[in-house]
């Protein structure tokens, strides 16, 4: 858990009086993913080879405070893919989401020909507006031929 600072301003004018800034402690629980929906294996030649994938993400302070949602994929031999990090989106456009704001993040990946045969990692997380990070998921895509 984080502890955001919040800096509230009042000034009151009685009889000469006046209250400066006044620093007040507000807890900031992280973001939490779940029930992610991604496919375990991928064929590489098969068409269309683009999938969708979602995850459901909640934070205790509300949807409101959620600031990105997104994930990192790793190739089999462990290096980083060129595209990361791979935003999610909760808007309800492009097709690709269902139901804006509804904590329910989509994005729509594709695969070539050109991929490399063998397991990736994805790994996805949140950052709320406090920057506190959510639990990690990890999941494993096995393309195939």
């Amino acid at each position: 858990m984080q502890i955001r600072w919040v800096l509230l301003t009042s000034v009151f004018v009685f009889v000469g009086l006046a209250c400066e800034k006044t620093p007040v402690k507000v807890n900031n629980d992280p973001p939490i993913l779940s029930n992610l929906s991604a496919p375990d294996t991928v064929s590489r030649s098969q068409i269309p080879n683009n999938f969708l994938l979602t995850i459901k993400v909640s934070d205790p302070q509300g949807l409101d405070d959620i600031d990105k949602v997104y994930f990192n994929t790793f190739k089999p031999d462990d290096s980083p893919s060129s595209g990361n990090p791979f935003y999610m989106r909760d808007d309800g456009l492009q097709g690709v989401d269902q139901n804006a704001n509804d904590g329910i993040y989509s994005l729509r990946i594709e695969i070539s020909p050109q991929n490399q045969l063998g397991n990736y990692r994805f790994e996805f997380e949140a950052i709320d507006k406090s920057g506190a990070k959510s639990n990690k998921i990890i999941h494993i895509i096995t393309v195939v031929e």
